[in-house]
């Protein structure tokens, strides 16, 4: 006979490291859940061997622990296209390391038998490990396969499943046309091979993606989508009633990088602090990498800038998930500075967290982020870059919509909110990472 023990969570992500980003963002979800109860299950996440580094990080629930162990750099093409045979040295090297990593984890959790009385019956506990895969491009896809193919049996009394996040276009714009046949193929092989393995499920970080998965693995409905973990959303808040003077506008948060539009701030600043009172603020907080110059002129340039200007608050440094909601829920507007054609098709994590925020948003270009809004209902303007510090003013004086409409922004056209697509994006992660699989399969919504 056989009884069921509880689950235990093991996250496989290489690219957590001290720097910040999603990846650390779930760690801080995790730590704060395993603190407060609200995840009560052993969880053991293995991330970059540099995260020793950083005590800090290392710290926090006593159910979760770091463990620093893979030295594969996760985000090598990250900027790149390159095909199967340039990347096939990178895949193989990952491959290795999945499997190390897998075959430590099977070892450790590989239950024990319970003789029972005298006789030669036993009663086996069965163990189930839930491992999770955060975000996933195709040549982690095609370095998991790899390691799955070669990793050892776990015999009857050990249940595994694998859950991946797709979090990354698969070279398909979100028209319908395929506008990079090298990645959209690699990525079906990737995705098509691990479809093969039954305890592996593949969930879309939103609902393009989802559409773009169904459509490469020929499923008769969108791939189903997992819940965003950036931030618990939809949940009661207590609002602090504060005597407030001015208005906080964000402008950047974040990783700073190029496409985001980090190069830009510094003129950008120069021509928004005119058009904002007295006291107003603008609000920026950035992780830098360090290894980009332009970004690095441009961070020398911001700080020039606030050390002249009292109304620039500037954060360079990672920001908990708890920090991170502690300033987002205090901004009134939202100015998104992104590269309309780098984000044409491609998502952030950080406009969910947006999500259940009063605060108005502006975009300065088509692109992913306005589609997004729009299927969230959320309160967003379209505005050229030129026109923004007009808008801007506009806003912050709580202009009739006559001005607004004279200042050339465009505010959205929302159509009615998709409450399903919002609710199902915005349900508990934790319930539906510890839910029972059969409950998630890889097809249908």
């Amino acid at each position: 006979m056989r009884s069921t023990s509880k689950h235990r969570l093991i996250v496989l992500d290489p690219a957590l490291g001290p720097k910040g980003g999603h990846h650390v963002a779930l760690l801080d979800r995790l730590r704060a859940a395993g603190a407060v109860g609200d995840i009560s299950i052993p969880v053991d996440c293995y991330g970059s061997k540099n995260l020793s580094v950083n005590q800090d990080i290392r710290s926090g629930a006593d159910n979760v622990q770091t463990i620093p162990f893979f030295s594969t750099e996760f985000y090598r093409y990250y900027a790149e296209t390159p095909g199967l045979a340039a990347a096939n040295h990178y895949i193989a090297t990952l491959a290795k390391e999945y499997l190390l990593a897998l075959e430590h984890v099977i070892k450790d959790h590989l239950p024990a038998s319970e003789a029972v009385g005298k006789g030669h019956h036993e009663r086996i506990k069965t163990k189930q490990l839930l491992i999770f895969y955060p975000a996933m491009q195709w040549v982690h896809l095609m370095a998991l396969n790899l390691a799955m193919q070669q990793v050892s049996n776990t015999g009857p009394n050990l249940k595994v499943e694998h859950r991946l996040c797709l979090m990354y276009n698969p070279g398909r714009d979100y028209s319908g046309e395929v506008i990079n046949a090298t990645e959209w193929l690699s990525y079906k092989l990737a995705c098509k091979s691990l479809a093969e393995f039954a305890n592996v499920k593949m969930f879309a970080s939103d609902q393009e993606l989802a559409d773009h998965y169904g459509h490469l693995l020929e499923l008769d409905k969108p791939m189903r989508l997992h819940p965003q973990y950036l931030v618990q959303l939809g949940q009661p808040r207590e609002l602090q009633k504060v005597d407030k003077q001015g208005q906080s506008i964000g402008l950047y948060f974040g990783d700073a990088k190029v496409e985001k539009g980090f190069t830009q701030l510094p003129d950008l600043i120069e021509r928004l602090i005119p058009a904002i009172g007295e006291n107003d603020k603008i609000v920026i907080q950035y992780v830098s990498q360090g290894n980009c110059r332009s970004v690095l002129a441009a961070e020398e340039q911001i700080q020039d800038i606030a050390e002249r200007e009292p109304r620039l608050r500037v954060t360079p440094s990672y920001l908990s998930s708890e920090q991170m909601q502690t300033i987002l829920s205090s901004l009134d507007l939202f100015v998104f500075t992104y590269d309309a054609m780098h984000y044409r098709n491609k998502s952030s994590g950080f406009l969910w967290m947006l999500a259940d925020k009063a605060c108005k948003l502006i975009f300065l270009g088509e692109s992913w982020l306005v589609r997004e809004a729009k299927r969230l209902g959320m309160n967003a303007y379209l505005c050229g870059v030129r026109d923004l510090p007009d808008f801007l003013h506009c806003l912050l004086a709580e202009a009739n919509q006559e001005n607004i409409e004279r200042s050339e922004a465009i505010p959205l056209t929302v159509d009615a909110p998709v409450r399903d697509y919002r609710k199902r994006l915005n349900s508990s992660f934790f319930d539906w990472l510890l839910s029972d699989a059969r409950d998630y399969s890889l097809m249908g919504q």
